[in-house]
Formats: C-alpha cells, structure tokens, sequence
C-alpha cells in the first residue's frame, strides 16, 4: 500500500427504510449510489424544487444524490434545520496508530465545513465514543447499523485484513479507503415525510488513513464521506469532494457540493 495514493477509491452507501420498517436493504454502487434524483413527471407543479427540477439543477451544477427512488419525488436527505450527533469508536484507530484527540479535530472540521457549505441549515455536535462495530450480513461484513442512535452519524474505524478479527468490513476491501451512508425511514404517504434521514455512519479503513497526509488527504477523506452520510453521491467533477476518488487536487468542497448540499435542505422534509 503507498504511503501518499492520490487514487484511493471511496465509496458511499445509502440504507433505505420504508414504512417504519428499517434496513430493508442497500443501495449498490451499480444501483442507485451517485445517480441523480430519479425524475417524477406526475410531481405537483407548485412542489419547489419538484423532482424534475432537482434532477436537472444537480445534472447541470455537477453534484448527486446518494439514494434516489421512482417511487418517491426527492432523494433521501435530513431536514434542514437539523442538528445531527455523531459518535466515534477509535478501538481500530488505536491499533493503527491514529491519535484519537487529533482525530476528533479532524472529524470536527470536516462537520465544520459542512455547516458552511449549507448555510447552517445543518449542524454537528461531537457526542464522544461509542461502539460501532460490524456485523456479518448475508456474504459480507458491514457497519451495525442498529446500534446507532436516531439523528445520529456513526463514525468507526475498520479493517480489511482478516475477517476472524474484530472491524472487519467488506466495503473497505482494496482500494477502497471509506464508505458512508445514510439510513432513511417513511412515517407516511406525503412526499415530505419519505426518505428522510434516521441514521447516518461512516467506515473508514484504519491504514489507509495512517498512511494519508495528516492535513490533507486524510482530512479530504472525511469531509467526502461524511458527505455520503448526509446524502450526497459520487460525481466525475474534477474538482468535486465527491468525486469518486481521492486526490490533492481537490482537498476541499466545490461549488458543485456546496450546492448539492443546499439543494437537499431545500427539499420538503417532515418528521
């Protein structure tokens, strides 16, 4: 493994819940992750922005949704004027080496950044350490999701070694340095209350992180996924954070993702 890889792979999933019924199943990279909002074109026309027009505004201005649906007019997102929590397990961080004191800044300034990116409409608050390790599903390993808590972004470290230890993630296999979503619920038949936000996590391979620069790439690392945890997908834009892979030409959010970000809060959300 390089020490400095501007290639590194990221990816993010998306985990939708329909009718109060959670972890229904996952979005795939080949599927919904990084696919503008699907179009609706018996969207009411006094809905703003409508389906349609979210689609066209994030085609034209270069950002994505993570998770997208034909059944539903908007994309999965958190209301805006949310003030999310997030939790971090540094068990994997430590045994690589990672400084959890310095990690939790990093973490804070990747939040940081999306505040401002959003006009405030979201917030973070850092609620300290808490376990998150992961589950066999099926064929693979992924983040227990269950364990945490609504309005809440999970973050944990992990590994791609040997699936008998502890933190072993499929998602981080490879190339692959991290993978983020957001879990998404539906408390009704209105539009506004479906695919909305309940739980978010990020999963970052505990190496690859110790081997990026500490105030670059590592950093880049995080804003992008926490970007995938808010609802935000992959794009080819050169200078996107949400571009699909990692690179020091692009160390931090765009126009293009300050605007996707906004384009989400502005979207109907009712809890």
């Amino acid at each position: 493994m390089e020490s400095n890889r501007a290639d590194t792979v990221l990816r993010g999933i998306a985990i939708a819940a329909l009718a109060l019924l959670l972890l229904v199943g996952i979005a795939s990279p080949a599927g919904l992750l990084g696919q503008p909002v699907s179009g609706n074109s018996a969207a009411p026309a006094n809905r703003e922005p409508d389906a349609r027009s979210a689609s066209d505004a994030a085609t034209a201005a270069g950002y994505a949704f993570l998770l997208s649906s034909k059944e539903h007019d908007y994309p999965a997102r958190w209301c805006a004027g949310t003030q999310l929590r997030y939790t971090i397990d540094f068990t994997q961080a430590g045994a690589a080496g990672l400084d959890p004191a310095e990690e939790v800044r990093r973490w804070q300034r990747a939040f940081s950044a999306w505040t401002e990116a959003s006009l405030g409409q979201y917030t973070f608050v850092y609620e300290g350490e808490k376990q998150l390790s992961t589950v066999a599903e099926d064929d693979s390993f992924e983040v227990d999701v269950d364990s945490i808590d609504e309005d809440t972004i999970g973050i944990t470290y992990v590994q791609d070694d040997d699936e008998s230890q502890p933190y072993y993630a499929t998602a981080v296999r490879g190339r692959t340095a991290g993978n983020g979503g957001i879990q998404v619920v539906s408390r009704g038949t209105q539009e506004g209350s479906a695919l909305v936000g309940d739980k978010g996590f990020v999963m970052i391979d505990a190496e690859d992180a110790a081997t990026l620069a500490a105030t670059g790439l590592r950093e880049t690392l995080y804003i992008h996924e926490s970007g995938h945890s808010l609802g935000l997908g992959h794009v080819e834009a050169a200078q996107s954070i949400m571009n699909g892979t990692l690179s020091n030409s692009r160390p931090d959010i765009s126009e293009a993702d300050r605007q996707g970000v906004r384009a989400l809060s502005r979207m109907p959300c009712e809890r």
